[in-house]
């Protein structure tokens, strides 16, 4: 397996659970990014997570594998057979959800895939899958925190519970992909599931807790409502590009920044009212965020 490349075994510590031992692997793995953006830089999205380590202090984060007669990763492809592991959100905005946030180790073998599901709630356990998509297992980089754009925005409602789940594809061998995951001490409730034997069960309930339950590094991105059309009609910015080249145009003093689609910055720059700002970018999708007394407003840019 490729736990050799990630962390070091002098670092495990042994759980029975049951029948089933796990060793646990909580030291900073030295691939791991420490990159933990709490938004991708725009004002009217939220990354909701359950648990966030701090940045400076990675042991919180961990990888679990099995040892004895089965073997391979508990919240990844393993030879235990479990087919999907999921992520419990109870939210509190209204919005679409328009990416997912994820910690995982991944083998990037050409071709194969996970499939990320959006499921609605069954009395306290992932019922319908209501979303569907496809994603390649050499784009989910590992050891780094990232973010999977979802190709159609799904909406959501505050009050509603939704599980974020990855299936995994056992034509591929094991250990493609795992989750990042914790038993975490702050924590008060079980955050995790998994499907095995076409029925969903809680982590706790799989492999015990002692006193911690289970949570796994997956976050959402959601697209909150927000007074943006107003900002707009206030401030009367325009944003447009020809060739590489960007105009904004503002009718109040702004500040003009360009992210990349992971929250990195690209640039910062200073717009006056009825005046032209020209900015050159490569190809790609950005996130040009105006900011004025107005407030803040963000649209996406793709450059050709």
């Amino acid at each position: 397996m490729a736990l050799a490349l990630i962390i070091s075994a002098a670092n495990a510590q042994e759980m029975n659970q049951g029948n089933k031992t796990l060793k646990q692997f909580n030291a900073e793995p030295s691939a791991i990014s420490k990159t933990n953006y709490t938004s991708r830089g725009v004002q009217d999205e939220q990354l909701i997570m359950n648990w966030v380590p701090d940045t400076e202090d990675w042991t919180n984060v961990a990888l679990y594998t099995i040892s004895g007669g089965i073997w391979g990763w508990v919240c990844g492809m393993n030879g235990y057979g479990d087919a999907e592991k999921a992520e419990r959100f109870d939210l509190n905005v209204t919005g679409q959800i328009v990416g997912v946030y994820v910690l995982a180790h991944t083998s990037s073998m050409f071709g194969r895939s996970v499939t990320l599901k959006i499921y609605n709630d069954a009395y306290g356990y992932p019922g319908t899958a209501l979303y569907t998509q496809q994603v390649p297992l050499s784009s989910i980089p590992s050891e780094e925190t990232h973010v999977i754009d979802l190709n159609t925005p799904f909406s959501v409602t505050s009050g509603s519970t939704y599980y974020v789940s990855f299936a995994f594809n056992y034509t591929a061998p094991s250990d493609s992909i795992a989750l990042y995951n914790q038993l975490i001490s702050y924590a008060s409730v079980n955050t995790a599931y998994e499907l095995y034997n076409g029925d969903w069960y809680t982590m706790e309930e799989d492999w015990g807790t002692g006193a911690e339950p289970w949570n796994l590094f997956v976050g959402l991105v959601v697209e909150t409502s927000d007074n943006i059309t107003n900002i707009n009609s206030t401030n009367n910015i325009n944003i447009s590009q020809n060739d590489g080249q960007v105009s904004v145009t503002v009718s109040e003093n702004s500040t003009v920044r360009v992210l990349d689609m992971t929250g990195k910055l690209m640039g910062t720059y200073y717009a006056t009212p009825n005046a032209t700002l020209t900015l050159n970018q490569q190809s790609g999708l950005y996130l040009f965020e105006v900011q004025s007394r107005s407030g803040i407003y963000t649209e996406k840019v793709l450059i050709r």
